[in-house]
C-alpha cells in the first residue's frame, strides 16, 4: 500500500502542483518527473551494495529501514514546508482567474498595466498574482 502511494500517488500530483498551481514551463515539469524516477535508475547498484555489504549480519532489512526512514523524513519536510502562493489569482468562488472575461473584468488581476492584459485568441489574459512564480517560470 505505501509503496503504491510513494511510487504512483506522489508522481500523479506533479501535474496539478507544477503544471496548474505554479504554472511552470514544460521543461521544469519534465525535470521533476525525471527526478522522481531517478532512484529507480540506481536500483542495480543499491542491490549490489546491500547484497555485498551486510549490516550486523543482515543484508536487506537495515537498508530498507534506512530507505523508508529517509522517505518518511522527506515527506514530513514537504508537508511541513507548505506551498508557495499560486501563479494565478483566485476569485471569490476559489476559481483561478486566467482570462479577463465579463465575470472577472473588475478583478485586480485584470486591471491594465504594462504587461497585462495580453490578447490570447480574442480574450485578454489576466496578470499573474505571484510575480515570483512568473519570474521563476521564465515569463
Amino acid at each position: 500500500f505505501v509503496v503504491g502511494i510513494v511510487s504512483g500517488g506522489l508522481p500523479a500530483t506533479m501535474y496539478g502542483v507544477f503544471g496548474i498551481y505554479l504554472n511552470v514551463p514544460g521543461y521544469v515539469y519534465g525535470a521533476t518527473g525525471a527526478l522522481c524516477r531517478l532512484p529507480w535508475s540506481f536500483k542495480m547498484f543499491l542491490g549490489a551494495l546491500h547484497d555485498n555489504v551486510p549490516v550486523r549480519g543482515l543484508r536487506r532489512s537495515p537498508y530498507m529501514a534506512l530507505g523508508w526512514s529517509v522517505c518518511g523524513a522527506a515527506l514530513l519536510a514537504l508537508a511541513a514546508g507548505g506551498l508557495p502562493d499560486p501563479y494565478w489569482c483566485a476569485d471569490s468562488d476559489g476559481h483561478y482567474v486566467t482570462t479577463c472575461d465579463t465575470p472577472h473584468s473588475s478583478h485586480p488581476a485584470c486591471v491594465p498595466s504594462v504587461d497585462s492584459p495580453r490578447d490570447i485568441g480574442g480574450e485578454a489574459a489576466a496578470a499573474p498574482c505571484n510575480a515570483a512564480a512568473a519570474a521563476g517560470a521564465g515569463r
